[in-house]
């Protein structure tokens, strides 16, 4: 895997300036970036990116994350160079808040199996964050019984990093649980949003929670305020979700172009 990683550097130009007797730099002329970087690395990279959460573990996983994270940064002080000199940060001049839906312990490694969560997320300026999980399924139900059931929780933080208008890669980071225990609909009590069932844990799974998010801008138009929606994909060791963003609104100079 390490040379693999050593060709993937090499091939997105970590150094981010340009070489002797390479004219692909010069600021007058417009490249795609995805004809400009080898393709072929670039797509061993993806796969690293997404999906190395899900076949390594511990060391091996925050190896990729940070890896992940170098080769990101690179392409976008790249991307700097190729769109004419303008610094690709700018399309983080954005507000967004956000709903997502997924599962925990989706890799089917629980001994208790997955579950569902639903998350919230805002990311003000490129700085990310979401939090959220899913209640019992029977905790609000008015049988005297007693059921099997789970809770999860999660919450991640992370910094988009924007390769192009388009196109945003967030590295995240932060933690979840899983609980599976006994929802006792005998034991309750009752406030204004109704009952509410007692849920004692049996067992959990809880851990450190990082990995890859990918988002994918929908643009509308290009006034001074630039409303706009987000499709994100995220995979981490432990979650997998996906969700819509809704951008408040586009911030930027009234002389500066967003394209």
């Amino acid at each position: 895997m390490t040379e693999v990683w050593d060709q993937v550097l090499i091939s997105l130009r970590l150094d981010s300036g340009p070489r002797d007797g390479d004219t692909s730099w010069d600021s007058g002329k417009k490249i795609d970036p995805f004809t400009f970087f080898n393709t072929k690395y670039l797509v061993i990279w993806l796969k690293m990116c997404i999906f190395a959460p899900i076949k390594y573990k511990n060391k091996s996983i925050m190896k990729s994350i940070v890896l992940s994270f170098l080769v990101i940064f690179s392409a976008t002080l790249n991307a700097q160079c190729i769109f004419k000199g303008e610094n690709t940060f700018k399309f983080n001049k954005s507000v967004e808040i956000g709903i997502h839906g997924g599962a925990v312990d989706f890799k089917g490694n629980s001994e208790f199996g997955s579950y569902g969560a639903i998350l919230f997320h805002v990311a003000i300026f490129g700085v990310y964050a979401d939090i959220g999980g899913l209640g019992a399924m029977n905790s609000s139900n008015v049988k005297l019984n007693k059921w099997m059931d789970h809770k999860s929780s999660a919450w991640h933080i992370g910094y988009q990093i924007p390769i192009t208008k388009w196109l945003t890669i967030t590295p995240i980071y932060g933690s979840y649980k899983h609980e599976y225990g006994v929802t006792d609909g005998s034991d309750y009590t009752v406030g204004y949003s109704g009952i509410r069932n007692s849920f004692r844990s049996l067992k959990e799974n809880s851990d450190k929670d990082y990995g890859t998010q990918i988002s994918f801008k929908i643009l509308f138009d290009n006034d001074y305020l630039k409303p706009a929606m987000t499709l994100h994909f995220t995979i981490t060791n432990n979650m997998i979700y996906g969700g819509i963003g809704v951008n408040v609104g586009w911030y930027k100079t009234k002389t500066e172009k967003y394209y």
